[in-house]
C-alpha cells in the first residue's frame, strides 16, 4: 500500500536501501552521516560536521561520553566501528 502511495517509490530492495540513505545517514538515528569524502562525520552536537576519528583521537572521553551516553545501540555499535578502525557493517 505505501509503494501505491508514494509515487517515488520502486518495488525493489536495491531502490529502498538507496532510498533510505538519501541524507547519508550511517545510523537510523541520524547522528552519523557520510560526508563528500565518504568519512563518518557527527550530525549532531558541538561537533557537527567534524569527522568522527579525528574527533576520537582529539577528544580522548568523547567516545566514553557516547558510551555512556543515551544513544540507540545501533548507533554505539557505529561509533565503536569506527573508533576501532573498522568497516561499518550494516
Amino acid at each position: 500500500a505505501q509503494l501505491e502511495k508514494y509515487d517515488d517509490l520502486q518495488p525493489n530492495v536495491d531502490f529502498l536501501s538507496e532510498y533510505t540513505r538519501r541524507n547519508n545517514n550511517l545510523d537510523f538515528a541520524g547522528k552519523i552521516r557520510l560526508d563528500s569524502d565518504n568519512d563518518a562525520v557527527f550530525a549532531f552536537g558541538k561537533y557537527t560536521g567534524q569527522k568522527v576519528k579525528d574527533i576520537f583521537k582529539s577528544d580522548k572521553g568523547y567516545y566514553s561520553w557516547i558510551m555512556n551516553g543515551d544513544f540507540p545501540e545501533y548507533t554505539k555499535k557505529i561509533f565503536t566501528q569506527i573508533k576501532l578502525g573498522l568497516t561499518i557493517s550494516e
